[in-house]
């Protein structure tokens, strides 16, 4: 009976993994509406694989449905609230419904949380991300005081002291611009 229990869970994790590959590859592909079928279809096989529900959450983003996204990155994020990726993408989905100060607490907690390979530059993204909402809703106080911590992380690359020089423009820190 142990054998064959076993036997069933690979069983069950193989066929999981094989539509998760399917769907990875219709979300880099942009095609959603299929990844999104294929996500679900892994998850009847393993309901809890984290993995699993991050890539359909993201296909559902693309999709447009960010309500049904938003459930699945909740979960995520009481489960880990430590990830990048579920609190950026937490963070563009407050931004997009009005949620202001939601949009602030997880873009915060994306720049200073665990990411996956290149930390450095998936924080300084999120940062830049976090600076161009910040414009958007016109709260150019705060947007400088990003900026600032921005360009104490920044290396002397010119194409990034280049875009930070906008971005103090932006904000309309004339002189912070000039030095950029």
């Amino acid at each position: 009976v142990a054998g064959l229990s076993r036997l069933f869970h690979a069983q069950q994790d193989s066929l999981g993994n094989r539509w998760f590959t399917r769907g990875v590859a219709d979300l880099n592909a942009k095609k959603f509406d299929p990844a999104v079928l294929e996500f679900h279809t892994a998850l009847r096989y393993s309901r809890d694989n984290y993995s699993y529900q991050l890539n359909l959450a993201e296909a559902l983003i693309g999709l447009g449905r960010t309500s049904e996204a938003y459930s699945y990155l909740i979960n995520l994020w009481e489960q880990e609230p430590e990830d990048g990726l579920v609190n950026l993408a937490l963070a563009r989905i407050a931004a997009q419904t009005g949620g202001t100060n939601q949009a602030l607490r997880y873009y915060h907690n994306a720049i200073y949380a665990t990411w996956p390979g290149d930390g450095e530059q998936q924080r300084r993204a999120a940062r830049v991300e976090l600076i161009e909402y910040l414009l958007k809703i016109n709260a150019k106080a705060q947007a400088q005081a990003e900026l600032m911590a921005l360009a104490a992380n920044l290396g002397d690359e010119s194409a990034e002291q280049a875009h930070l020089g906008d971005l103090f423009l932006r904000s309309q820190d004339y002189q912070h611009a000039l030095s950029a």
